[in-house]
């Protein structure tokens, strides 16, 4: 094996052939894609981590962090979604850098891809533990603090973000039409949730309490903007949706540009009507939506926007381990990781065994690591993915300009070119919280490859190509 192997590329057609002919069952349509984006999307970073941030990192500014986040995605989402339109794989990054890179950086990509979904889920678990606990005590029930706490908060294990999480892994074994149908109810909830915030929040708005604007200065927002990103990264969950759309060349435009475009608006005013109505400094819970209208002496209020709260990150945890497991099935095809996880069930039609074995993971994880830890190797990881999907998109135009592109990006040099600037500018923030971690992780996956999976994928590259 000589060293061209980590160069070596996946075939487009063959990559389409797989899609064509996939077991999985297709199912979903545009407007299903355009509800799993805002079921992935919108969840704890509006109902969890507008709060945290605007007391530890940002101030009333978290604003001005979710528009710069928000800037970048818009960027990164237009070159995604004419790689993503031109090339319907389950392996979403992961396929486009095999595609367009080589299987060396597919490898690192497609890791990083899954273990992103992983801290996200685990991070969104974290805060629905949270939104419960809150909504119980509005009925005087008590959880003890050290099953509902992790050990880095005083606790044992946080005992409700591991049922959910098990829970979760459940519905997705039983099939994506089942959850399908838990995603759009629990969207429509989440929505109402934050339209009933708004209007309750709206007279109790106080400019006075934005008079400390940027405690932190500067470097508080751009910290934040990297953080937040992760509230944002649900939407290439879409990508890995793809494989069962009926129509996935139109239907992914529609739902990766549709529910980016939406989750932006409404998180920015969210924000902004939060860090009007109660100061800052009082928000560093986890249900600050909820708190901050009991605060303001809405009880009724803050329980609906706790029920809206834990429908939000009831589907983010849903849709994210769902394309956590995507995209290990696609690299199991690959060779890349055990064929376990690629074994669809004769009934279900769904990679069981590879969700079971993820869904297990985020549970455990959830129970025992804090959520800003999570939440900022979410971050990292999805910005890190991001950066990738941009220079296969570059590649792409360069090494197939014929190749058929349903979605092509206007002006796609400038847009990359910008949108690595906000990516790498987001990395280096988050370098410093979660950096040692990151590169650790990045040093094992390469140990990994030449160990295992690059001698597995040669035997069925060979065969396939």
């Amino acid at each position: 094996m000589n060293k061209s192997s980590l160069f070596r590329k996946k075939n487009v057609t063959f990559t389409h052939q797989v899609s064509d002919h996939s077991k999985l069952d297709k199912t979903l349509g545009a407007f299903d894609l355009f509800a799993i984006g805002l079921g992935s999307v919108i969840g704890t970073g509006i109902f969890v981590l507008t709060g945290i941030h605007a007391a530890q990192t940002a101030g009333p500014a978290v604003t001005i962090s979710f528009v710069i986040a928000g800037i970048t995605c818009i960027f990164v989402a237009l070159v995604y979604t004419e790689v993503a339109s031109a090339l319907p794989s389950s392996g979403g990054s992961y396929t486009y850098s095999y595609v367009a890179i080589g299987e060396f950086a597919a490898w690192t990509i497609g890791l990083l891809a899954v273990t992103q979904f992983v801290a996200a889920c685990t991070a969104v678990a974290a805060g629905w533990s949270g939104y419960l606990i809150g909504i119980l005590k509005q009925f005087n029930i008590s959880l003890p603090y050290n099953l509902t706490h992790n050990p880095f908060d005083g606790g044992i294990v946080d005992l409700p973000a591991v049922f959910i999480s098990v829970l979760v892994g459940f519905i997705l074994v039983k099939g994506v039409k089942e959850s399908k149908v838990v995603n759009t109810i629990f969207v429509f909830i989440k929505i109402a949730a934050i339209i009933i915030f708004l209007a309750v929040a709206a007279p109790y708005f106080d400019a006075t309490n934005w008079n400390s604007f940027m405690p932190f200065g500067v470097s508080g927002i751009t910290l934040a903007s990297g953080s937040l990103f992760m509230a944002y990264t649900g939407f290439d969950a879409i990508a890995n949706a793809t494989e069962e759309s009926k129509k996935p060349e139109k239907d992914v435009t529609i739902g990766l540009i549709g529910s980016i475009s939406v989750s932006i608006v409404l998180y920015v005013i969210v924000a902004a009507m939060l860090t009007g109505i109660i100061h800052y400094t009082n928000l560093n819970n986890a249900e600050p939506l909820a708190h901050a209208l009991k605060m303001n002496g809405s009880s009724l209020g803050g329980a609906i926007v706790a029920v809206g709260g834990i429908a939000g990150m009831t589907t983010v945890i849903l849709f994210q381990s769902y394309a956590a497991t995507r995209i290990a099935m696609a690299m199991s095809r690959d060779g890349l990781l055990p064929k376990y996880f690629s074994k669809i069930h004769s009934k279900f039609l769904t990679p069981y065994i590879g969700t079971i074995i993820l869904s297990g993971l985020i549970a455990i994880l959830s129970g025992f690591i804090p959520i800003k830890i999570m939440g900022d190797l979410a971050g990292i990881g999805s910005l890190t993915v991001f950066m990738f999907v941009i220079i296969s998109g570059l590649k792409l135009r360069k090494s197939k300009p014929t190749m058929k592109r349903p979605f092509k990006c206007p002006m796609i040099k400038v847009i990359s070119f910008v949108a690595l600037i906000f990516c790498g500018y987001l990395i280096t923030s988050l370098m410093q919280t979660v950096g040692y971690i990151f590169i650790a992780w990045l040093v094992l996956s390469t140990i990994i490859y030449f160990i295992y999976a690059r001698k597995s994928a040669s035997k069925v590259y060979i065969k396939n190509h």
